[in-house]
């Protein structure tokens, strides 16, 4: 898969120039000729907003799912219902004391999470910063090996269907909660 950044910049599309995948997305640094995440180099052409690189980059990682946190699973499917997008799984997912709902959107998913029993960090998250956008998550081969130089909340554990899910601590990927997730059955 072809690492494309978008929306770093309204319009601007980015690829990847000089890429070390485990330090690209920890920290973001604008130069005025480029801009760095990591040890990865980000430039826009002079010809349109097109980026000119020197090689493509492929690697096994991809965005799975973007997880919104929700009071009521039932009424924010309902809003998303609206604009066209069905439930296609819904799961409790035990060792996060959270109920979990998929809706496809593209090619990947959007993820409704309610808490399933007090004091949990999604009742802690909606307290402190009501609903909304919660993680992103990345679909891995192997999480062991590709959250090897991150630093994890809690080891790999259980997650919804048969997958095994892990947490980066926010401050890994500029302030954004990352999820990893490893065989997901969706």
């Amino acid at each position: 898969m072809r690492l494309l950044l978008g929306g770093l910049h309204p319009g601007l599309d980015y690829d990847v120039i000089d890429f070390d995948r485990r330090a690209c997305l920890r920290k973001e640094v604008h130069d005025g000729q480029g801009l760095y995440l990591g040890n990865a180099k980000y430039t826009r052409s002079s010809v349109g907003n097109r980026i000119k690189s020197q090689r493509r980059v492929t690697f096994e990682m991809k965005v799975h799912h973007i997880g919104l946190a929700v009071e009521n699973i039932d009424q924010a499917a309902h809003q998303w219902e609206q604009l066209g997008f069905k439930i296609e799984h819904r799961e409790t997912v035990e060792s996060q004391s959270v109920e979990v709902a998929f809706l496809p959107l593209g090619n990947i998913w959007l993820e409704l999470i309610q808490p399933a029993a007090e004091n949990t960090p999604i009742t802690n998250f909606l307290k402190k910063r009501g609903e909304g956008l919660h993680h992103i998550c990345l679909q891995v081969d192997d999480i062991e090996k590709e959250t090897g130089s991150v630093k994890l909340i809690t080891d790999p554990v259980k997650g919804f269907g048969d997958s095994t899910i892990a947490f980066a601590y926010p401050q890994e990927f500029g302030k954004v909660l990352v999820e990893f997730v490893q065989n997901p059955p969706y």
